[in-house]
């Protein structure tokens, strides 16, 4: 695994402490998939009364998350999320983080799961 000289010399002396059975063992990851509540969020689901009769739902994403999640794209993983909710919040922030797979609306997501594993050609973690 090549690491960019734009992530400074902090995380290039960091890289260099760890083992070179872990560096190994971590250059074969390709894809980090996530679900959302309680993962990119803090698990609160925070809804709004409209006059209407209808309801405003807010999420809070973290801002370390994002920087994660660029990291992850500066090594070269792809990046996705598997989530049972619909949110256009949710939309517009994995769009902002450049996230390859988003799949909302999935109540079931080893189906989601298994269709981005064989997209991406790689094996996963689950039998």
């Amino acid at each position: 695994m090549s690491w960019p000289k734009c992530l400074g010399g902090l995380l290039l002396a960091s890289f260099s402490r760890i083992s070179r059975a872990l560096r190994k063992r971590a250059a074969q990851i390709k894809l980090l998939l996530m679900d959302v509540d309680g993962t990119m969020t803090d698990g609160s689901v925070t809804l709004l009364s409209r006059t209407d009769g209808t309801a405003l739902e807010i999420k809070t994403f973290d801002a370390h998350d994002g920087q994660g999640l660029t990291l992850a794209h500066t090594v070269g993983l792809r990046t996705g999320c598997i989530t049972g909710r619909e949110s256009a919040a949710l939309l517009r922030r994995t769009h902002e983080m450049k996230m390859e797979f988003i799949y909302m609306k999935e109540p079931l997501k080893m189906p989601a799961y298994e269709e981005i594993l064989k997209k991406v050609g790689v094996a996963g973690i689950f039998p």
